[in-house]
């Protein structure tokens, strides 16, 4: 390996070092710093394991986590700028469905990027504030949407005596090191009966199982592959009910996802994502379905 690893303390959820593994991904290159950013598509050798005791998934080794947050920090993501449009969509979905549960209210969503769902949330009346370690789409964020957002990393940053009425993880939990820890304090900024909201990756999905080490998820930047089992066994840990859990579908311009097939290929990829573009595919939103979930959760009274 390029850089050093972290030390393996055990699983994140029940410590156990006993794991199996399932996926070994050999390329011809070995791990990098510069594959971990965002959006990052790379995919580089890595090994993904099962814990023998609870079932969760997780990359091993973890690389070292200062060099990656410092990937994170610095990287200008343009690439998740090439589709604000669609990704609004589902943004706009969710936090009309949230209104349903609690009208109003001081929202966290952790892993914010460029604030486009703070902005869909701000707009049907809460108040959102977002912490994204990317600086570039902080910025941009914070420029063009005048979006409150810190520039952080979560799993350091001291929430001090903020509390918030929501949390959100869209697409970001299984970037962190140690979600445990996370969820964990999480739990201690939400009000009582907060709701919390978790985007992620099913390891357990269909297309998880047809696709293998190839499943469109299973990248260099993600470091814990969930699925409703284990997220199950977090959210209890930590004094969550589960509400709903269910299927997501997502969107994203025709353009766009030809762009993001360059996890596959990216000379092929570049080139669709062009001649689509000529096209006018950047605007023909399409809605597509690649094995996510969206969890909704309550915090139980812990009094």
């Amino acid at each position: 390996m390029n850089f050093s690893e972290t030390k393996f303390k055990g699983c994140d959820y029940c410590k156990s070092t006993k794991y199996k593994t399932i996926y070994s991904v050999k390329t011809k290159k070995s791990l990098d710093e510069k594959e971990y950013y965002p959006t990052s598509q790379k995919k580089n050798a890595l090994n993904v394991v099962e814990c023998s005791k609870c079932g969760l998934v997780y990359v091993y080794p973890l690389p070292d986590r200062q060099k990656v947050l410092e990937q994170y920090r610095r990287y200008i993501d343009n690439n998740y700028l090439l589709d604000i449009t669609s990704r609004r969509i589902k943004f706009r979905q969710i936090a009309k469905k949230l209104l349903d549960l609690k009208k109003g209210g001081k929202i966290l969503e952790v892993g914010c990027a460029a604030g486009l769902f703070l902005d869909e949330l701000k707009t049907v009346g809460y108040e959102p504030e977002g912490i994204e370690p990317n600086v570039f789409l902080a910025s941009w964020g914070r420029k063009n949407l005048h979006a409150k957002i810190i520039t952080a990393d979560v799993e350091s940053y001291n929430f001090k005596n903020k509390r918030y009425d929501v949390v959100i993880f869209w697409d970001s939990l299984e970037h962190l090191f140690s979600p445990g820890k996370v969820l964990k304090n999480i739990s201690g900024v939400l009000k009582p009966k907060g709701i919390l909201v978790i985007n992620y990756p099913d390891i357990e999905s269909t297309l998880s199982k047809i696709f293998r080490e190839y499943w469109w998820f299973i990248i260099s930047s993600h470091f814990y592959y969930f699925s409703k089992k284990t997220i199950s066994k977090y959210l209890q840990k930590y004094g969550f009910k589960t509400i709903e859990d269910k299927s997501s579908m997502q969107y994203l311009n025709l353009a766009y996802l030809f762009h993001q097939l360059g996890r596959y290929n990216i000379r092929l990829a570049d080139f669709l994502y062009h001649v689509t573009k000529i096209l006018n595919g950047d605007k023909i939103t399409t809605p597509y379905f690649a094995g996510q979930r969206t969890v909704i959760a309550i915090l139980q009274n812990t009094s």
